[in-house]
């Protein structure tokens, strides 16, 4: 299973993620742990690392969720 939930804050993606990864057997991605800088207020990574990561996630794994903004 490969899922992307998109949706605006408090729409309910990362419950639906939980529901959907069988207690965490399907591997779930929050998209804004790769997009923003960690330890800093709203400073966006490069597109480049954000990318990376993102294809790095997905390749790694046969099924997975993905859900953020």
């Amino acid at each position: 299973m490969r899922v992307a939930l998109l949706g605006n804050s408090g729409s309910g993606k990362t419950t639906r993620a939980r529901e959907l990864s069988k207690n965490g057997e399907i591997p779930v991605l929050d998209l804004d742990t790769i997009v923003w800088e960690p330890g800093r207020v709203a400073v966006r990574r490069a597109q480049e690392a954000i990318l990376a990561d993102l294809d790095r996630f997905c390749s790694t794994h046969d099924d997975w969720i993905v859900e953020g903004c």
